[in-house]
């Protein structure tokens, strides 16, 4: 059984078909290789500006302490020359935290931790915590000491700063203490601006522990044990490591360390800050190559359509090659490259050749003169086409009953306008493919090509009724006998198929004259129509 073929493509429809897949591996490819390369900048450069962060903010920090050290140092040796006139010592512990704006609160205690002034008046529990503080009270003058970070009641992080009040003399008068809120720092303000592109930055203390964040809403405190973390700060002041953002997504994170106090400042950004530019960037990556693109598809589709439409339009010529004016259609077919031209030089040489014989057909095979029908030389010209029929073709044997009777009784000049008669309805019977023929006498032959036994047969015996009720000079009725068969040309040779016809008329004569009588190649015949 053959299996229809469902989708056929044609050659404009290849070329485009390979032309654009071909466009959109390359587009996808360099589309994925700038995403990749892009991302990779992004990256890089987003650990730079993490790492820069982190060091300018350790740097302030630093910078932060250090002159609130010497904030502290300078007011220990001023209110030493005071002590204890405790108006000039509030005054000064007044000044000293208008002025900073980094201390929450500053006291003054004596050499038996007895408290002589604070600043401002209202935070009285961070006073306390200050007049209890008394670990970190260094006795040597110009220093100052640090506590260690510590909660305050406002679920914030501070250190307190000590400095050590001492006489002319070298007496050790008292301490100078002021609180540092980590949160509550100018610096911190400074760096505001960063949450506006989705910034995340952390502090932590010696020991892991969160002591700044840059959401207010998240408790401080937590402990950071990064395994990266202490990798990276173990070796060096400044760098990068691996930490999860947000949503979770592992991100380059740059730190950074303070000196003094051996804290890390931590600066990462959210991946989507990554995702967004880098999105941005393709956009505009598209944006700039759909018009190239485009313009590529449409060059492409002009040249798929040049290509094909000279092979299409010789091969639809190539069709009706036989037909009137062919040639001159094959030559103005337009073929501007190497292979069409080739295909058509060749196309027009088939058809000028078939031409040729179809004329030399026309003018050397002669017809029969008195009934227009092909005659024996004509018949063997138009067999060249029939063999090559790749169906059956059926033939049909003629004659006429009783003709010798006709041409006796008559004359042979009516018997000869029968002939003419009969040759006309033959030709009247039949199609412009088939071949008809007159053999010789009162017998004619049919060729009709594609035509299978049971078609044949109808059509002889059509021809049969037409002539039985002919009406012809002088002799008025004739009949005629017929025997039909079919052969395939690749199969079967064309004699054994006009012998079988042959017996089939031989058979239709013997049973009565006046009928059609098939019969099969192999042999074994059908009952006369």
């Amino acid at each position: 059984m053959k299996i229809k073929k469902i989708f056929q493509i044609n050659l404009r429809g290849l070329i485009l078909s390979i032309s654009i897949a071909s466009m959109l591996v390359t587009l996808t490819n360099g589309y994925l290789s700038i995403y990749n390369v892009y991302k990779e900048l992004f990256a890089n450069q987003l650990v730079k500006i993490n790492i820069d962060y982190s060091s300018r903010l350790a740097a302030s920090v630093e910078n932060v302490l250090s002159i609130s050290k010497k904030q502290m140092t300078y007011s220990a040796h001023f209110i030493s020359k005071y002590f204890p006139d405790t108006a000039k010592i509030q005054e000064e512990t007044d000044r000293i935290f208008q002025l900073s704006q980094n201390f929450n609160s500053v006291i003054i205690v004596d050499d038996n931790n007895n408290l002589v002034a604070f600043s401002p008046e209202s935070n009285v529990p961070e006073v306390n915590k200050l007049v209890a503080d008394t670990g970190h009270s260094p006795r040597q003058p110009d220093s100052v000491a640090a506590s260690l970070p510590y909660e305050t009641d406002e679920n914030d992080y501070a250190i307190a700063l000590s400095a050590p009040i001492v006489s002319e003399e070298g007496v050790y008068l008292g301490d100078i203490r002021g609180a540092i809120h980590l949160t509550k720092l100018r610096i911190m303000d400074e760096f505001t601006p960063l949450n506006n592109d989705r910034s995340m930055i952390y502090i932590i203390d010696n020991e892991g522990n969160t002591i700044y964040h840059y959401n207010n809403k998240v408790p401080l405190g937590q402990h950071i044990n990064d395994r990266q973390l202490k990798q990276a700060t173990a070796s060096q002041d400044t760098g990068s490591f691996m930490m999860p953002d947000e949503q979770g997504n592992l991100v380059l994170a740059g730190f950074a360390k303070v000196h003094k106090t051996g804290w890390t400042v931590i600066t990462l950004h959210s991946s989507a800050v990554t995702d967004k530019a880098l999105n941005n960037v393709m956009y505009s990556v598209l944006k700039e190559a759909a018009p190239v693109a485009l313009l590529t598809l449409l060059v492409l589709t002009i040249f798929a359509v040049s290509i094909a439409r000279p092979l299409r339009q010789l091969a639809m010529s190539a069709s009706r090659m036989s037909e009137q004016g062919a040639i001159s259609q094959i030559r103005a077919v337009p073929s501007w490259y190497v292979e069409a031209v080739q295909l058509k030089d060749a196309i027009l040489l088939g058809t000028m050749m078939l031409h040729k014989r179809i004329g030399r057909l026309s003018s050397e095979a002669h017809t029969d003169p008195l009934t227009g029908l092909l005659n024996r030389r004509g018949l063997q010209e138009g067999l060249e086409m029939v063999m090559l029929e790749k169906k059956s073709v059926s033939v049909v044997v003629i004659d006429i009953d009783n003709f010798k009777k006709v041409n006796d009784t008559y004359g042979h000049d009516i018997g000869d306008e029968v002939i003419r008669q009969l040759g006309q309805q033959i030709r009247s019977n039949a199609r412009k493919m088939d071949i008809m023929c007159r053999t010789g006498g009162e017998e004619f032959l049919m060729l009709l090509p594609g035509t299978d036994i049971h078609i044949a047969s109808i059509i002889a015996e059509r021809l049969r009724k037409s002539v039985e009720r002919m009406i012809f000079p002088m002799c008025r009725h004739i009949t005629v006998s017929l025997g039909v068969t079919s052969f395939t040309p690749k199969q079967c040779p064309l004699d054994m198929a006009v012998k079988t016809a042959d017996n089939a008329l031989y058979k239709a004569k013997n049973t009565g004259r006046n009928r059609v009588v098939v019969e099969y190649i192999a042999g074994g015949s059908i009952a006369p129509l």
